[in-house]
């Protein structure tokens, strides 16, 4: 079989760290799609060695101070925070100019319809050619085929599976993106870990077709490199142990999640800008005691936007600061903490901004649109997809399948013939 090596893959960095102890983590599991999270722990054992490329390795020394500032949050590039703010808030949003997130992994809905499109189709034809879609995954990260399960003769006595059309990827996809915020919840891992393990399975499945990977364990991978690089580790045992799944398969995915990143593993999220035009709002309008607790309000709703707006494809099309101002204007309309078209305003006044008042509440627009087409499937709504998925790894379970259904209409025209009872 061909091997396959990862599109862009570059000198693999050096990533260790010594396993964690095992915490008592319980994550029931029922089924192999739905996972439900009963408890949580999360580990703050620190990762000694990170090497990354040089200008990664550089960006996330500077990204270790506390907040962005509302002014640099915007991700322009032209904008400078206004005087007294850059000391406390630092340069970390100003380096998303500069950076690979923002240079490779913001695209138009155009290239992304074309990556997914040329995905699915890839996938499509392996599967005529092979009878199967899964790829054995090699601890150096390349990839190839499986054996090839159907012959020409049995490709002429049997039809092959139907291959997942782009819409059911989109279901999966949006569906394992939803567990990784709850397996980091259950975690208690910061907001940040997973934005970054999203971003990560978001990239990872412009270059593949779910049929290729499945989620259920690029999902687990994302979430351990995320941990890995926000220096917040948790042992590869103990995070398959406390969902149940088998600990090497993440270890498995690991390389090949790394190259199909083509290793720009700094992902800067939308929360930190929340933070950081929160406290920009408070200080600018001399906020007083008295109402800070409405603040603290503002930021948890702001943050559950965030939340949604990260199941959407917005974070591949818009840079975090604008992901992060669409979230407050949501949450604003909640809570009407400020006259928010009057905030941006000053914002922009004091600087020199690539962006209009208009252009941005335009972007928000756009991206209030992505949330409220955000459709979430239920673990009902994915059994159909989750059968056509394994009939694609294994086609032999599609025989299986029509069996079952068989068995299951035969049974319901008996039951329906007894219930007539007998003709007179």
């Amino acid at each position: 079989m061909p091997c396959l090596l990862v599109p862009q893959a570059i000198s693999k960095p050096n990533i260790n760290c010594a396993s964690g102890p095992a915490r008592p983590v319980v994550i029931a599991s029922s089924g192999p799609l739905h996972v439900t999270l009963t408890a949580g722990a999360t580990s703050t054992t620190r990762f000694p060695h990170l090497t990354l490329p040089s200008s990664d390795a550089e960006s996330l020394l500077r990204r270790r101070l506390p907040l962005a500032s509302a002014s640099t949050a915007l991700g322009s590039g032209e904008v400078e925070p206004r005087v007294g703010l850059q000391s406390k808030f630092g340069a970390a949003m100003a380096d998303f100019q500069t950076s690979t997130h923002r240079s490779r992994w913001i695209f138009s809905p155009q290239e992304l319809l074309e990556k997914r499109e040329a995905a699915n189709q890839r996938t499509a034809k392996s599967l005529e050619q092979f009878g199967v879609t899964r790829l054995e995954v090699h601890l150096d990260g390349s990839v190839s085929y499986a054996e090839p399960i159907l012959d020409q003769k049995d490709n002429a006595e049997r039809s092959l599976p139907k291959p997942l059309n782009c819409e059911e990827e989109q279901h999966m996809r949006i569906f394992y993106e939803q567990k990784i915020q709850e397996v980091c919840l259950a975690f208690k891992f910061p907001h940040k870990i997973q934005a970054t393990a999203i971003m990560y399975f978001k990239r990872f499945y412009l270059q593949w077709s779910v049929m290729e990977h499945h989620p259920k364990h690029i999902m687990l991978t994302c979430i351990y490199a995320a941990c890995k690089v926000e220096e917040n580790h948790v042992s590869a045992e103990e995070l398959g142990k406390g969902i149940q799944q088998d600990h090497q398969i993440i270890l498995n995915n690991e390389m090949v999640v790394y190259q199909s990143l083509g290793f720009d593993l700094i992902v800067y999220a939308p929360y930190r800008s929340v933070e950081g035009f929160i406290e920009d709002m408070q200080e600018f309008f001399h906020t007083r005691d008295v109402e800070q607790e409405k603040f603290k309000n503002f930021l948890q709703t702001a943050n559950a936007e965030v939340d949604r707006i990260m199941l959407t494809d917005a974070p591949l099309l818009y840079p975090p600061g604008q992901l992060s101002l669409a979230a407050l204007h949501r949450a604003n309309e909640v809570h009407g903490v400020l006259d928010f078209e009057r905030y941006l305003n000053i914002i922009l006044s004091r600087q020199h901004s690539a962006y209009s008042t208009s252009q941005l509440f335009e972007s928000s627009k756009s991206i209030d649109i992505l949330v409220s087409k955000l459709n979430i499937p239920t673990a009902k709504d994915m059994r159909h997809i989750d059968r056509k998925l394994k009939s694609c790894w294994d086609p032999s379970s599609q025989d299986e399948n029509k069996k079952r259904e068989k068995r299951s209409k035969h049974k319901s025209k008996r039951t329906a013939s007894e219930m007539q009872g007998p003709r007179s």
